[in-house]
């Protein structure tokens, strides 16, 4: 999940952050080898990084850092678990910087004309329907409002579950069901009438895609999205799998102690479940500016990444947030991880921060501030 003050501090702080644009389909490939050694001195120092991590109980960060369109760094900073150091390949869970990457699937769908943006969502839902009532007689909740956090649902976030625990059904987490930790996913208020952050609309997106797809979420988002740009080191199965696991970072609390077996389980995918790396993640962001400059071959259709970057209401794009000099960005917390990210659909500039601890979300905010100072700014 992602508290609301978090989202709007960190849209500000992107006015200073650039955009980048996109290397989509087929993987990603950089035009020059990216740096994986943090510089000696300075402000993104090993050593200077390190007591930041320190001041803040934060066991570990990740740095990516896109320039003039392209990865150019991808910086590592303390340990992952244990005394394993964090490197370029460890992987966070990136939280609600999920809704970006579904957003993206959902995206594609539309693009390949299984469904519209302005579709009613119950439309497309076969196995589970969104409850009608009377906020919804006369405006159906749609796609693109639930894109949005515009639908009126309600469930802010997600506690995730302990990794012995019993994983509630999509069904059984939209229907507040047991073994599900939250309440039932529901309209709450008028679709359409303002913006109310809502992970459960976005497990309402989940659930279309699979019944969509005919196919598990992370499968589908396989297909849609992770494999066309190469994102090789992410993946929404919940629990990992073996290969992902040996290289997780752990979660780690407000006062930098382990957590109980390492992190939660998060089979809200769609709105919480993605685990990634910066340099992973920056591959998604670089496909959304070049879709948006409408650059050949690009991931989307110019019109849909500009309708993705546009505005519905508030600051609320299609699985990202607008700040008012057209920049984009997300946030993420779950328990024992922090991450943010922010672009620039104008001047080819990115930057992606993962950490591994509930205080992360200042290391965010302060590494990109670093990288501000050392690369390009508006």
């Amino acid at each position: 999940m992602m508290a609301g003050v978090r989202r709007r501090d960190f849209i500000k702080a992107i006015g200073s952050v650039a955009g980048l644009a996109a290397q989509p389909l087929l993987g990603f490939v950089a035009r020059a080898e990216p740096l994986f050694e943090p510089p000696t001195t300075g402000p993104l120092s090993a050593e200077t990084v390190g007591a930041l991590l320190r001041q803040h109980n934060v066991p570990g960060a990740s740095l990516a850092i896109v320039q003039d369109a392209d990865i150019v760094a991808t910086y590592a900073y303390g340990t992952a678990r244990g005394g394993s150091a964090v490197g370029p390949h460890t992987r966070f869970q990136a939280a609600s910087i999920s809704k970006t990457v579904n957003a993206l699937g959902v995206l594609r769908l539309v693009q390949a004309g299984r469904v519209g943006l302005d579709d009613p969502v119950n439309r497309h839902l076969s196995s589970w329907q969104l409850p009608n009532n009377a906020l919804t007689a006369t405006t159906p909740v749609t796609i693109r409002m639930l894109l949005s956090h515009t639908g009126g649902t309600n469930v802010h976030g997600f506690g995730g579950y302990h990794r012995d625990a019993a994983l509630p059904s999509v069904p059984a987490i939209l229907n507040g069901r047991a073994p599900a930790n939250s309440p039932a996913v529901r309209v709450v208020k008028p679709p359409g009438q303002a913006v109310s952050y809502s992970g459960g609309g976005t497990m309402v997106l989940q659930q279309m895609v699979m019944d969509i797809t005919g196919k598990s979420y992370g499968v589908a988002l396989a297909e849609l999205v992770l494999k066309p740009l190469g994102m090789n080191e992410s993946g929404f199965r919940q629990p990992p799998n073996d290969d992902a696991l040996e290289h997780a970072a752990f979660a780690h609390g407000n006062n930098g102690a382990p957590m109980p077996r390492g992190f939660r389980l998060y089979p809200e995918q769609a709105a919480a479940g993605l685990w990634t790396t910066p340099r992973d993640l920056s591959k998604a962001l670089i496909a959304i500016i070049r879709s948006h400059g409408g650059e050949p071959g690009s991931f989307l259709d110019q019109p849909l990444a500009r309708a993705m970057l546009t505005p519905v209401l508030g600051d609320a794009g299609l699985g990202v947030f607008i700040g008012d000099r057209g920049g984009f960005a997300h946030g993420g917390v779950n328990a024992g991880f922090q991450a943010h990210y922010g672009g620039h659909p104008g001047r080819r500039l990115a930057r992606v921060v993962m950490t591994n601890g509930d205080r992360g979300g200042a290391i965010c905010n302060e590494l990109i501030k670093r990288a501000n100072d050392m690369y390009a700014r508006i």
